[in-house]
């Protein structure tokens, strides 16, 4: 799979590097992605099967709003949002992603490349001024605890990464989390995410896997984060390979529907994970 604008790193340590040589790759890569989305529909480029549990809080204190976990295969992703009984499948093979919402029991296709044709479209209608609004003109910033900053006037990003043992999974993570912040960027159309996009990019050329992602709406009142904590579990269960051989027996059972119509839904409409700010 082609990554969105991919940074060369010119020597064998990207640290090493992230200063006046990054931040001017940095300025390039936020121009192309207010103009161009480089195909990442084509095939992945791993070669390994895990799965990433996330839960996303809104408080700390309280349970996660949104529970999921996300299977890696080696041709296609599922998310299964168990807190919203929904699910996305990144299907490389027929180049399309599938939506379930079981509650409503209907079901979406949308294309790849249609999906890449609208986010075009939404970089094609910001101006300069909302480009910077929503996208960092700089690398992150590292912080003394560990964590680094990607920040713009809007938003504002804090996350920690980890480089992990298996090779390849930083990589099928950063691809899922594009393809995840398009469907919350096209339907229903909101400013494209560029900042996400930009985190993604970072950690996939550093070869990182993010722990922990941090949110804040720079233009909300509440101080509150919206967090995201992760836990790989290196290959997949027989409980997770059951659910997706169980996955082409229940999608049967489910109506399709227009994109329009399904997002139309009480159940669809009702959250946003964090990966779609």
């Amino acid at each position: 799979m082609s990554t969105v604008n991919p940074i060369a790193v010119p020597t064998n340590n990207p640290r090493m590097n992230r200063t006046i040589p990054i931040a001017m790759l940095w300025i390039q890569t936020v121009a192309l992605l207010a103009v161009q989305v480089a195909g990442q529909s084509a095939a992945p480029s791993w070669d390994v099967e895990f799965r990433i549990d996330t839960d996303v809080y809104a408080d700390e204190s309280k349970p996660p709003i949104i529970s999921t976990k996300v299977m890696f295969l080696k041709d296609r992703i599922l998310e299964w949002d168990d807190s919203h009984e929904r699910l996305m499948v990144i299907d490389y093979p027929n180049q399309q992603i599938v939506l379930a919402d079981f509650k409503s029991r209907r079901t979406c296709t949308l294309g790849m490349v249609e999906m890449e044709s609208k986010l075009d479209a939404l970089r094609a209608e910001l101006t300069e001024d909302q480009i910077k609004q929503w996208s960092s003109m700089v690398p992150p910033s590292s912080e003394a605890d560990g964590s680094e900053i990607l920040q713009s006037e809007r938003i504002k990003y804090q996350f920690r990464a980890v480089t992990p043992r298996i090779s390849g999974m930083s990589t099928a993570y950063a691809d899922f989390a594009d393809w995840a912040v398009r469907v919350s960027a096209v339907y229903p159309p909101f400013k494209p995410p560029l900042l996400r996009m930009q985190l993604n990019q970072h950690c996939k050329e550093l070869g990182r896997l993010p722990t922990e992602i941090r949110l804040w709406d720079l233009r909300a009142q509440s101080a509150q984060p919206l967090v995201a904590r992760m836990l790989v579990q290196e290959g997949l269960t027989d409980k997770d390979k059951m659910r997706v051989r169980d996955w082409s027996t229940l999608s049967s059972t489910l109506k399709p529907v227009s994109a329009d119509e399904y997002f139309k839904s009480p159940s669809v409409a009702s959250s946003k994970s964090i990966s779609g700010k």
